[in-house]
């Protein structure tokens, strides 16, 4: 082992696990029902040993008993307690185990990038990586209209006669909206959308031409990756988080000339996109209450909104709400009559009141409104590049989490979520950046190793 993997190992963990986020590989272990799947199995996932290896040796040393992590482990409290009184138990422990993995992972995460041990351009690099290497997946899984057969990697094998498949039509043909090695397409466009974020930081940390016009590369391939999903949720929330940030490049003037450029390749990207696939595009640009995704998406807030809270008003355990909702018949009463139907509420809020009651909610939310609040108020008095960055990672995935459930009972999902929150606990009112040079201190963004403050 070379000297510089033993100085830099914390660090290349760390990367690797971020790298592995949308690997989907895992082995069954049980269901609590005849059908397999995450919603109410058992599973244990190839990127469990990272995870275990850096809260072992790192993460797990350097969480502080501090607002943030007593909000949090009253929040965990509560939300095992349900497992009392669950139709599943076995499920809701299990479910409850992930739950803390992940808190402590963000908690672990966040104080490593207070104290500078770990460079917040490692995590955004690895991110970048990863989200071209799944672009590249999402382009061939399209040429091809079925999956790759990147088994080992967790990709889903799919294809335009898979069940239940994610599908896109136009011009009475229909075609196969990729997957990258996620569970869905709209996980993979979540993911894509933090891939976005992570090629605008190196972009306007990067000095030098070349690895400049590197990170913009990745940012067109990354971008098209996404159009790929035709995840209209990913490109509203990616459209939002895109439209901050180039904001705030465009008012900043050390990296104007930068946000300008990225905003012409981002013209550029679109003008070479919908004209080839207008047909495609303008299919999903649109919402209507009658179609089925719309519809059934109101069904299960409905449910959550007005079955669970009055009901079960301490909740029903982790892992358990799709398995509640089909013994007491409520999708059936919400007109949800065939099977495929049966998934969870997809909204995190509602689907967390169900499985950790109403005062587990109230918890989560009294977190996250102290968090933002505190890290909106730290950029105010700073203008601090990193803490807007953050706060646009982060405040993507809570409105994301608004119309889906996978940041709360998917692991990749739940990995992208605490990763996001973790990184904007870490990032303090003054970041690293600002305060001293990359090649300086401990860990402080060896990956990549130019940057400047912006």
């Amino acid at each position: 082992m070379t000297n510089w993997v033993r100085r830099h190992i914390r660090e290349i963990v760390l990367w690797l696990l971020v790298f592995s986020i949308p690997f989907d590989t895992k082995k069954f272990i049980w269901s609590a029902t005849t059908t397999v799947s995450e919603y109410h199995g058992i599973f244990i996932y190839g990127t469990d040993m990272l995870l275990l290896f850096f809260l072992v040796f790192w993460g797990a040393r350097e969480i502080k008993w501090d607002k943030y992590s007593k909000l949090l482990a009253i929040f965990a409290g509560l939300a095992i307690l349900p497992a009392l009184w669950s139709a599943t138990p076995l499920l809701a422990v299990y479910g409850w185990v992930r739950l803390v993995l992940v808190i402590a992972f963000a908690l672990g995460l966040s104080g490593l990038i207070r104290k500078k041990a770990v460079g917040l351009a490692a995590v955004f690099a690895a991110l970048f990586a990863s989200a071209i290497f799944q672009s590249i997946v999402a382009l061939l899984q399209f040429r091809e209209q079925a999956s790759l057969g990147l088994k080992i990697l967790g990709e889903s094998v799919i294809g335009l006669t898979t069940p239940g498949i994610a599908r896109v039509a136009a011009g009475g043909l229909t075609y196969l909206r990729s997957y990258g090695t996620m569970p869905h397409a709209n996980i993979l466009a979540a993911f894509l959308g933090f891939g976005l974020i992570a090629a605008i930081y190196l972009i306007y940390r990067a000095d030098k031409p070349w690895p400049r016009l590197g990170f913009a590369a990745g940012f067109f391939v990354i971008l098209a990756g996404l159009t790929f999903t035709f995840s209209r949720s990913g490109w509203i929330v990616a459209g939002l988080a895109l439209a901050a940030l180039l904001a705030y490049g465009l008012f900043k003037e050390s990296v104007r000339t930068k946000a300008v450029a990225l905003l012409l390749i981002l013209i550029a990207g679109l003008a070479f996109t919908v004209p080839s696939l207008g047909l495609l595009i303008f299919a999903r640009a649109g919402f209507s209450s009658g179609e089925p995704s719309v519809a059934d998406r109101v069904a299960y807030d409905e449910i959550g909104l007005l079955k669970f809270p009055e009901t079960y008003p301490l909740g029903v355990g982790l892992k358990n709400q799709v398995l509640t909702a089909e013994r007491n018949g409520w999708y059936r009463d919400f007109g949800l009559k065939y099977a495929f139907q049966e998934q969870p509420i997809h909204n995190i809020y509602l689907l967390m009141m169900a499985e950790t009651g109403v005062l587990g909610l109230l918890v989560f939310a009294a977190f996250i409104v102290t968090l933002l609040y505190e890290r909106f108020r730290g950029w105010l008095k700073t203008k601090d590049g990193e803490i807007w960055f953050a706060l646009a990672l982060a405040g993507g995935a809570l409105i994301f989490g608004l119309v889906d459930h996978f940041y709360w009972d998917l692991w990749s999902g739940q990995l992208m979520f605490w990763l996001a929150l973790g990184i904007l606990m870490g990032i303090g009112p003054r970041s690293p950046m600002d305060r001293m040079s990359p090649s300086e201190g401990e860990g402080a963004g060896s990956i990549p190793a130019e940057g400047t403050p912006f």
